[in-house]
């Protein structure tokens, strides 16, 4: 029946980890972790398109080096913090 319904209406990612949840109970905490990933990433495709705004206190530099020898963006910090929080 799911995979009906997969081939003809498609599936979110929600529902498609139920199901790998109910098929395969030991995978619940993959579960969720997608599911803090799928809420951080909506979390921060909010935050990309508010900081389009002139008046956004997310863009500019945050005034530290990353890894890469690159200044740091405020947005990356912010959106850094987002995954960090989900993902606990």
């Amino acid at each position: 029946e799911f995979d009906e319904v997969c081939d003809t209406t498609g599936v979110t990612l929600t529902r498609f980890m139920q199901e790998v949840e109910n098929v395969n109970p030991e995978l619940s905490e993959l579960a969720q972790l997608i599911s803090g990933i799928q809420t951080a990433s909506k979390a921060i495709s909010n935050l990309v398109k508010r900081s389009q705004l002139p008046s956004s206190s997310v863009l500019g530099l945050e005034g530290a080096i990353n890894v890469q020898g690159e200044d740091q963006k405020k947005l990356d910090v912010i959106t850094n913090d987002v995954l960090k929080r989900a993902l606990k």
